[in-house]
């Protein structure tokens, strides 16, 4: 497998003439001022056969025989150098080349030495030295973050025995162009080359059989071929990358709807007829049944028409689509699953179905929608809504029982809602942010609201309780247009800084005889306390409400 610059050549032949390669059995032959050939007869004695002086000179080294722990640190420590001296002190130019191809670094255990090569996690991450590296000749394995951030790496040499590239193994190294891998290759983990911006040409080999989250996010490729053993794609595995088409081969069981998120330009995806779990209608990818709208492009624009027959949209099928401007939905549709519009700012407008039943959490989240139909749906996910800062109307189902965490926070053109008659419970940050609201009315049937429910809602002035129970932590926190609250005498249950940060509020008044328990309620330096008559003096010595600096019986 190799890994390479467009100077590999040049550096491999450098390489051979500074090192001057003469395997002695001596241990050691310099041959030049910044190269060394080192034999390790006995595993941990790699840095005491180097002269102390000829330490900080070294820029090429290559290895042979069996590496400890310390010999590992030790390379480490020479690929981490912030800077490299001839014997003399003068500056060198700053790169180390280490060779490797004749080492062996077994995995060590209760059960032994494992025969091939395992490269461990963080082996070289960050040492900025590292331009080159030759890896053991008989490596399974590059561990998680082991060459992570090593900027300056370009060209890494890598046995046909590696089966496994481990999670953010080469996250960062931004001077890799291109890569070939070994036809043993079977998996690439989550971030393996994330943020290779210089990244350009990859040829997968035909034995991959996994390829992780964000495992290519973030670099210069505009050109892949997925290889038929494929059988999953995970998450932003290619997002941000400039691939124009994707073949989804016949192997393929579980690709991601966001493996592709970001790639602007996406222009088709083509399925193989032989797939078993695939299929396309138009230039969008479906689910073999074509039930399942899984993947929209992102180039997709206007108004989107989705297909007849559709019963689900899948998480995330357009997220990131932010020219679509409208979406006409069939009348089988009946779920919408995770993130399915998910940042898409231009979407403006969508008539959801009556046999519309559920949608899941930040299906909505950051689009463009004035205004939404919600009357079919019996169950919806937290955050559907999340920043939907254009959206001024809401129909709420009739049954609905509970406002989802989050549902409507930073919705900050919401001005009015009606609360459904059954609703029981309104959970934590569901209106968050909505700084244009200015009423909200609790149907009888309220019994919790959870923490900063309404916390930031700096239009707020007209609150209208039930006889409910709990008040969760700064619900109504920062609420700066608050001028009443009145506490219904079923609370059980009362947060800490309920009201606080609501400057204006001038008057709260409570009908409970005896204090019940708070903490930090509101900001009291001019609000009136207003408590049953003959219960002054209990508020007034009451840890939770004495801070109220003005008590009033009524």
């Amino acid at each position: 497998m190799l890994i390479k610059s467009k100077k590999a050549l040049a550096l491999a032949v450098l390489m051979l003439l500074s090192l001057n390669i003469d395997a002695q059995t001596n241990g050691l032959d310099i041959k030049m001022p910044d190269g060394v050939y080192v034999v390790v007869n006995h595993p941990g004695e790699l840095k005491s056969k180097i002269p102390e002086k000829m330490v900080q000179a070294i820029r090429r080294m290559k290895v042979k025989g069996e590496l400890s722990n310390d010999d590992l640190s030790f390379l480490r420590s020479l690929a981490g150098r912030s800077s490299v001296r001839d014997t003399s002190g003068n500056r060198l130019d700053p790169f180390f080349d280490l060779d490797l191809s004749e080492a062996y670094i077994p995995l060590r255990g209760l059960l032994g030495r494992s025969p091939g090569s395992h490269i461990p996690d963080r082996f070289m991450s960050g040492c900025s030295l590292l331009r080159t590296i030759s890896l053991p000749w008989n490596t399974e394995r590059v561990g998680n973050e082991a060459f992570r951030d090593c900027q300056n790496l370009s060209e890494v040499q890598m046995p046909s025995s590696v089966n496994d590239l481990g999670s953010l193994a080469f996250r960062g190294c931004s001077s890799l162009v291109d890569v070939d891998f070994s036809k043993s290759l079977k998996t690439i983990e989550n971030g393996c080359f994330e943020d290779c911006k210089k990244l350009q040409r990859v040829i997968l080999p035909d034995a991959l059989e996994n390829i992780g989250n964000t495992a290519f996010r973030n670099t210069g490729i505009s050109k892949i071929h997925i290889p038929a053993n494929v059988k999953h794609i995970g998450p932003e595995a290619f997002n941000g990358t400039a691939i124009e088409f994707i073949d989804i081969p016949d192997g393929m069981q579980n690709i991601d709807a966001r493996a592709f998120e970001g790639c602007r330009n996406l222009k088709d995806i083509s399925v193989s007829p032989q797939n078993k779990y695939y299929s396309k209608i138009g230039d969008v990818l479906v689910n073999k049944q074509k039930t399942v709208l899984v993947r929209v492009p992102v180039i997709t624009a206007g108004a989107y028409k989705i297909p007849e027959g559709i019963t689900a949209i899948g998480n995330c099928a357009f997220s990131a689509c932010d020219k679509i401007t409208e979406v006409q939905c069939p009348k089988t549709l009946t779920k919408i699953g995770e993130g399915a519009f998910v940042n898409c700012g231009n979407l403006l407008k969508i008539e959801l179905p009556a046999t519309l039943q559920s949608i899941g959490r930040v299906a909505f989240q950051e689009t463009g929608l004035r205004s939404i139909d919600l009357s079919s749906v019996k169950e919806l996910g937290e955050a559907v809504f999340f920043h939907c800062e254009h959206l001024n109307q809401v129909k709420l189902p009739p049954m609905l029982e509970k406002i989802p965490t989050c549902m409507f926070e930073g919705c900050k053109a919401l001005a009015t809602i009606e609360l459904p008659k059954n609703l029981i419970s309104i959970d934590n940050a569901a209106f968050k942010d909505c700084e244009s609201l200015e009423a909200v009315e609790f149907p009888q049937t309220v019994q919790n609201v959870g923490k900063e429910a309404f916390n930031e809602c700096t239009a707020l002035k007209i609150v209208k309780l039930s006889p409910l129970s709990t008040f969760g932590d700064e619900c109504f926190g920062d609420c700066k247009s608050l001028e009443t609250f009145e506490f219904p005498q079923s609370v059980t249950t009362i947060g800490h800084k309920m009201l606080y940060g609501c400057k204006n509020l001038k008057e709260v008044t409570v009908f409970w005889p005896t204090p019940p328990k708070t903490k930090n309620l509101a900001d009291t330096k001019s609000t009136v306390l207003r408590v049953p008559s003959g219960s002054e003096e209990l508020y007034k010595k009451d840890k939770g409400w004495k801070k109220f600096k003005h008590i009033e019986g009524f």
